[in-house]
């Protein structure tokens, strides 16, 4: 089960539990292992966006949202004031939102496109 960055931020992590008079503590760390992990809620976005019932930008704000969590991770910062999102992009939300394809697939051509400006947010 991934612990998603949108949630818990890599960094160390104490649980302590007491149950029935006994106490108990752990201490836990979370790394960020690289691995695209997107969180399942984006993926209702996704699929909205690829049965065209939603917009672009609300889509675009989606994947802004994975940049900021660093889920996403694309070599320029600076911000784009125009929207381009290639049509045929849809397929693949469509594919990743039905399973097809994984998180790193969707992530990585998502990453592509926005390092070779091929995509804009």
């Amino acid at each position: 089960m991934a612990f998603y960055k949108t949630t818990f931020s890599p960094g160390i992590y104490h649980i302590d539990v007491q149950y029935s008079g006994s106490n108990a503590t752990t201490t836990f760390k979370i790394i960020d292992s690289d691995k695209i992990a997107i969180p399942p809620q984006y993926k209702i976005v996704a699929q909205s966006w690829s049965d065209g019932q939603t917009t672009d930008q609300v889509f675009a704000e989606q994947i802004n949202s994975l940049i900021q969590y660093q889920i996403i991770k694309v070599s320029h910062t600076e911000i784009i004031y125009s929207l381009k999102i290639p049509s045929w992009l849809k397929n693949n939300a469509k594919w990743w939102s039905d399973g097809s394809i994984s998180d790193s697939d969707f992530g990585l051509a998502i990453q592509y496109l926005i390092n070779v400006k091929l995509m804009m947010l």
